[in-house]
């Protein structure tokens, strides 16, 4: 129910949450919403891109994905505005979605096979800067304390 943006529909707290997930889905759902605005790819995707996403963010602060890769990624493409989003953070879903051939040195160095079927589609979007701000704040919060129940959910 917290990301029910995805279907269009506005987040409902069925629980006394903490502070942390309500403020981490804020930050996620304002970013679909506006990514959704200016139409930077099929719902379908953009939704694949949120999953994937949060479920990176997630995986940072469980230890599954190395030295905070995720986030590594954004300050990289916020520090370069000529790096393209829609490459780099695609190239890090393609990789979680290979179970080999994966680079031994370089930023994706180390980068996990997450097996399942989230990443099958790696998403690859054009993500505008402020977007971007938006979604490496998200990667400050704690992530361990996000109700696991809205990644259920997102599935």
């Amino acid at each position: 129910d917290a990301l029910l943006f995805l279907a269009g529909g506005r987040p409902v707290f069925m629980h006394d949450q903490t502070e942390v997930t309500r403020e981490a889905v804020s930050l996620v759902t304002s970013v679909y919403g506006m990514l959704r605005e200016r139409r930077a790819a099929d719902r379908d995707v953009l939704r694949d891109f949120v999953l994937q996403s949060v479920w990176a963010m997630f995986a940072e602060d469980l230890a599954m994905l190395p030295s905070h890769l995720f986030t590594r990624v954004l300050d990289g493409l916020l520090a370069d505005p000529a790096r393209s989003s829609q490459d780099d953070l695609g190239q890090l879903f393609a990789y979680l979605n290979e179970p080999r051939d994966r680079p031994s040195e370089g930023l994706y160095a180390g980068t996990p096979y997450a097996n399942g079927s989230l990443f099958a589609r790696p998403a690859r979007v054009h993500v505008e800067r402020e977007e971007l701000e938006l979604l490496r704040q998200a990667c400050e919060s704690s992530w361990r304390r996000v109700e696991p129940a809205i990644f259920g959910a997102l599935l």
